[in-house]
């Protein structure tokens, strides 16, 4: 992906997600080893979050994996947070 692609793609995400809305920066991270594509988001507050966007045929998937989170934070282990 170059750079204008990845341009073009943050600037469709900021306009359709709303916790993305006045973000003053949005990075793209380059590190890892999931498929995913992932951002560091400044937000307007100041606060600092991880967002990672996927392909839809891996959403059935996902969506496994985010309630394995969830259930995890209930437990209070020790796991990463979800943006929304």
């Amino acid at each position: 992906m170059d750079k204008q692609d990845t341009y073009d793609i943050l600037q469709e995400m900021m306009a359709k997600i709303p916790e993305l809305q006045g973000a003053s920066m949005i990075e793209p991270i380059h590190k890892g080893y999931s498929t995913d594509s992932k951002f560091k988001v400044q937000r307007s507050g100041g606060e600092s979050c991880l967002l990672r966007t996927y392909g839809w045929s891996q959403h059935p998937a996902k969506q496994t994996e985010y309630r394995i989170i969830a259930e995890l934070h209930r437990r209070e282990f020790v796991a990463h947070k979800r943006l929304v």
